[in-house]
């Protein structure tokens, strides 16, 4: 029989696992969104010096693909749970963003459920 405790651990198990996996998909679209900047700006300096503009390599090409999947992603999320994905893991300005709008537990049970809908795109 599962004790009140050991189905608490579990949750917070659970939860931390979801909210590596979101960080890791955050991670991976920031360092693309950089590497694209980069490539865009490498691409006008060309055409200013008329420089021919070369394909785009494989690695542009994937960062441009982990770009629109999580975009796309982000766009088919309710409004709420693109909101809180974009306040807590893509903008990262502020850890406490959410202390005038939502309660603890409310918080984290919304943040739950936008993380499950997140990672849903990408399994």
């Amino acid at each position: 029989m599962e004790t009140n405790v050991s189905r608490e651990r579990r949750d917070y198990s659970e939860f931390k696992k979801l909210e590596k996996r979101v960080r890791d998909v955050a991670y991976r679209y920031r360092y693309a969104q950089s590497k694209m900047q980069a490539y865009e700006q490498s691409k006008k300096k060309d055409l200013y010096l008329f420089n021919e503009v070369s394909e785009p390599s494989k690695e542009t090409k994937r960062f441009e693909k982990t770009l629109f999947a999580v975009e796309n992603a982000l766009n088919f999320l309710e409004p709420e749970h693109k909101f809180l994905i974009e306040q807590d893991y893509l903008a990262g300005e502020n850890d406490f963003w959410w202390v005038n709008r939502y309660s603890r537990s409310t918080y984290y049970r919304i943040k739950r459920h936008a993380m499950i809908e997140f990672l849903s795109f990408f399994d």
